[in-house]
Parts: structure tokens; C-alpha cells; sequence
């Protein structure tokens, strides 16, 4: 068995090399969600990836993130990363999900100047012990005209 100082040390490079590299959503098990699977605390977060289809700069996108509580104990999501400014999260931080229950997040994405592609990340960061990340991926693209 792991121990919680080891688990400690497996989150942060996962941190670091996941959001910071710009990495994939399969995380380590036990300690990131992965990709819309329920973890051992019982969070998930609902959908795990949005396509934002193809729209002009400037265009905002309006979508909702799902927050889950399957574990038979309140959980506290205590704030949120954000990889772009094009990004906004309307949400009260810290916020309880209670036990068995779901918040619905509003996030807003402007669609960035440049033409092409986007990937965009949210990181949600809990105080529950074995996941401290619910991650969501936000993709489109930015139209010539």
C-alpha cells in the first residue's frame, strides 16, 4: 500500500506534467479523475470533454459542467484552474457537493483571435484525500471569417 505522502508526491508531478505539459486526462488512479470514470472518493465530473464545434473569435460559448458526489460524505471543491483567459467559471469557491448529490457549474468560453484549433483546461481542486482534481477539456475552433 501507498502511503499518503507517496500519493502526495504522485499528485503533484501528476499535476505538473498533466496541466502544466499540456497532457492527457488519464490520470493516476486513485488520485485524478480519469476521463468520466468514478474514482474511490466518489467524484466525478460530467462530461469530462466538450466540442465547442467551430465558431468566429470572439464567440462565446456557453456550457455546463456536472460535478458528482457519489461518496455517502459531503466533498468541498475548494477553486478551479484555468489554462486560458478565454475561460470564466461562475461558481462561489469553496463550494460543497453534498453527499449523493451534483452541482451544475456554468462556464463560458470566448473563442480566441487566431484561426484553428483550441484545447482549453479546468482543473476543479477538492480537499478529499484520495482525488484532488476533477479535470475538463474544452475544444474547438476559431473560423477564418
Amino acid at each position: 500500500m501507498i502511503s499518503h505522502a507517496k500519493w502526495a508526491v504522485v499528485a503533484k508531478w501528476a499535476l505538473l506534467t498533466g496541466l502544466l505539459a499540456g497532457g492527457g486526462y488519464a490520470g493516476v488512479a486513485g488520485v485524478l479523475q480519469v476521463a468520466g470514470k468514478r474514482t474511490p472518493a466518489g467524484l466525478s465530473v460530467t462530461p469530462p470533454e466538450f466540442d465547442l464545434g467551430e465558431h468566429k473569435a470572439g464567440h462565446v460559448a456557453k456550457v455546463s459542467v456536472q460535478l458528482v458526489n457519489d461518496s455517502p460524505a459531503p466533498a468541498r471543491v475548494l477553486g478551479v484552474y484555468k489554462d486560458c483567459t478565454c475561460l470564466m467559471v461562475d461558481a462561489p469557491f469553496p463550494v460543497e457537493i453534498p453527499a449523493g448529490g451534483v452541482i451544475t457549474i456554468p462556464v463560458e468560453v470566448a473563442f480566441p483571435a487566431p484561426p484553428g484549433p483550441f484545447v482549453s483546461k479546468l482543473a476543479f481542486f477538492t480537499d478529499e484525500q484520495h482525488i484532488r482534481q476533477l479535470r475538463v477539456k474544452l475544444a474547438g475552433a476559431t473560423s477564418r471569417g
